[in-house]
């Protein structure tokens, strides 16, 4: 897919926590990495996930994820996280995060979050507002 929109340079350092039993970075925690890095990414577009909770505001659920992991991640690693703004549709957007072992080092995983814009009542979608699209963009 390629890359059309708001990019962010996310950088972090594998905790022990984030851990499972054979010492690597456990699976989910990756998709919580590239959670993170996305609300750096929206809170630097001026558009910080606390602004969506409000009454009245639209939300943006997650509505599918996929990753692929390539290389353990291990405690005390570094990570360099690219994340990017992939796709923007009608009603919904994706962002791709690469995480990288070490500031130069190679892609370890890549995730794909992808979000729909919904009204808080009844949660029926609803095209991405142009504040939101330019943001994005």
């Amino acid at each position: 897919m390629a890359m059309i929109g708001r990019s962010h340079l996310h950088e972090t350092t594998v905790r022990f926590s984030r851990t499972d039993a054979a010492g690597v970075i456990y699976f989910a925690q990756v998709l919580d990495l590239a959670h993170e890095a996305y609300e750096a990414l929206m809170e630097e577009a001026g558009c910080p996930l606390s602004a969506f909770l409000k009454p009245n505001s639209i939300h943006l659920p997650i509505i599918r994820s996929e990753a692929d992991f390539r290389l353990p991640m291990r405690p005390g690693d570094r990570l360099r996280i690219e994340v990017q703004v992939s796709h923007i549709g009608a009603r919904s957007f994706a962002t791709t995060s690469r995480i990288h072992v070490g500031p130069d080092g190679p892609v370890a995983a890549q995730v794909m979050l992808y979000h729909c814009c919904v009204y808080p009542d009844g949660h029926a979608a609803t095209d991405i507002p142009d504040w939101l699209r330019a943001a994005l963009s």
